[in-house]
């Protein structure tokens, strides 16, 4: 472990600055030219222990609904949910990072393609009559703001992420993932979107440029807060095993998103992971059972009291 440890923080530790925190801790990765896959297998494992020792202990708790959703990173996670099955009137997903975690907000998203139509003919007689569709697209991107990307932002901070482009002369393609925190300034960036397609038809001719958005998820805190015993069970919880809660907004989306919207609230909680979906990619030991107590003692707050 603390061979791996150094190599990392050598290599990478400008973006992985955690890791002097787990000294000590007996850390779980791959040899690094893979993904570990803890996302979110910690989850299953988390819950599947907890649901043992549950059982095992015969103490007291109310009624324990648990399923798994499969395609949660493409977002149809929730799509074929069966919610009077599952039974719940309220539930949390275990799919976040850092013991103490707790996540009731996340982006609102959508995404943005640009289809661009060029015309091409001969460079030798092209004045006046070439619309080159690659230049085009680059003059879109160039509208946008050029600090407002996934990597240039944080915490509540939007973005406009270009995940991936193609293009020759005759035809071009733009495709974004648009994300903000709060409803209004992520209507603006759609509107953005549209006055740019707007300012690229007027200069080149109708049809030049078609945009498509297509909606993805919502910010859950719309729901949690109508439910904020949620939110303080969780804390609670945390308070009874010794950990510390760290409410955070997530930078991205989550089943509890899809769930909470279609009648079932339904924040997220730490699997004690980081790195996730990249070769780098690890979790340890002891962040593993801290978030199995974490289930168990939330399973205890509920059987304890009412909901209020």
């Amino acid at each position: 472990m603390t061979a791996a440890m150094s190599s990392w923080e050598t290599a990478g530790g400008f973006f992985l600055p955690h890791l002097t925190g787990l000294k000590s801790r007996t850390l779980i990765t791959t040899d690094g030219t893979t993904l570990l896959g803890a996302d979110d297998k910690a989850g299953i494992a988390e819950i599947l222990t907890a649901c043992e020792r549950v059982l095992e202990k015969k103490g007291p708790h109310g009624k324990i609904c648990v399923a798994f959703t499969p395609d949660e990173e493409i977002g149809r996670g929730a799509d074929h949910f069966d919610f009077e099955r599952f039974g719940a009137e309220f539930a949390y997903t275990l799919d976040g990072g850092e013991e103490g975690e707790i996540n009731f907000e996340n982006f609102n998203a959508c995404e943005a393609v640009f289809e661009i139509n060029g015309f091409n003919v001969h460079p030798g007689s092209a004045k006046n009559v070439m619309r080159n569709a690659s230049l085009i697209a680059f003059g879109i991107n160039a509208m946008l703001p050029s600090a407002e990307t996934p990597q240039d932002t944080e915490d509540y901070e939007g973005f406009f992420h270009l995940c991936d482009m193609s293009g020759s002369v005759e035809k071009a393609r733009l495709r974004y993932i648009v994300r903000d925190h709060s409803a209004t300034l992520f209507e603006a960036r759609k509107n953005t979107l549209r006055h740019i397609e707007k300012i690229i038809n007027e200069k080149y001719g109708s049809g030049t440029v078609a945009l498509t958005i297509t909606g993805q998820y919502s910010n859950m805190a719309e729901i949690i807060q109508t439910h904020f015993h949620l939110i303080e069970k969780a804390k609670a919880a945390m308070a009874e095993i010794g950990l510390t809660p760290l409410i955070r907004p997530i930078r991205g989306g989550t089943d509890g998103s899809r769930l909470s919207f279609d009648g079932l609230p339904c924040p997220n909680l730490c699997t004690g992971g980081y790195a996730w979906h990249g070769p780098y990619e690890h979790i340890t030991v002891e962040g593993l059972e801290k978030c199995t107590q974490l289930i168990e003692a939330i399973v205890r707050q509920y059987a304890d009291g009412a909901i209020i």
